[in-house]
C-alpha cells in the first residue's frame, strides 16, 4: 500500500482485529497510519446504506 502523504512504499507494523497499522518506507516522511479490512458482506451493506442515504438526500432536496 501508498503512503497517503508522500504516494512511497509502506509496511505492516502491527496487525490485531482486522486492524493493521501501517508506517512509510520514505526517510523523510516516516508518516503512520491505521487500515481496517472489510468483508465483502460489510462493504455491501455500507453501499446500500450510501444509496438509500443519497436517495432521501434527493428527496429532501427536491421538496424545497
Amino acid at each position: 500500500m501508498k503512503c497517503p502523504r508522500c504516494k512511497s512504499e509502506s509496511e505492516v507494523l502491527e496487525t490485531r482485529d482486522g486492524k493493521r497499522r501501517r508506517a512509510c518506507l520514505n526517510r523523510t516522511c516516516r508518516h503512520r497510519w491505521s487500515t481496517v479490512e472489510l468483508s465483502l458482506s460489510e462493504l455491501q451493506q455500507m453501499r446500500a446504506d450510501t444509496i438509500r442515504l443519497i436517495r432521501v438526500r434527493n428527496m429532501i432536496n427536491e421538496g424545497r
